[in-house]
């Protein structure tokens, strides 16, 4: 809506809307669904957890590595892509919410998928150093 006033200082209102949503919304978000999680569920959900965690590292992984091979990336930066793009979750987390709040999914998958995220965040950068390593490996 604010786009479309000209005189409108488009710049100078993101900056600041992006500071309060970096700095507090975003992370008060994350924090929230946390709180959400039933460690609990998760004793009981051992294999399924961890198949949910397997497919969607290897699923973000194939995903951004087959597309930056299509549009022209060597082995070694499609590789990196790939790892780079495996925390990428916050759509998910709004869904998983949304989902968790009409019932459409239960505790048990609720507590998994956000558990595969966080994992997701933790082991994406220790992929990413591998990748980036095995690039200078190569290159020599």
């Amino acid at each position: 809506m604010v786009s479309e006033i000209p005189l409108a200082k488009l710049p100078d209102i993101q900056s600041k809307v992006d500071g309060l949503a970096h700095g507090v919304l975003i992370p008060l978000f994350f924090a929230f669904i946390g709180f959400l999680i039933n460690p609990y569920t998760l004793k009981n959900t051992g294999s399924f957890t961890l198949l949910i965690i397997l497919a969607a590292l290897s699923g973000k992984l194939a995903g951004g590595f087959i597309g930056s091979k299509v549009i022209g990336f060597d082995f070694y930066e499609s590789l990196i892509f790939g790892t780079g793009v495996m925390p990428r979750a916050g759509v998910e987390l709004v869904i998983l919410t949304i989902g968790r709040e009409l019932q459409i999914i239960n505790q048990e998958t609720f507590s998994s998928m956000v558990l595969m995220v966080v994992v997701s965040i933790l082991i994406s950068p220790i992929c990413v150093r591998w990748a980036v390593q095995a690039r200078q490996r190569k290159n020599g």
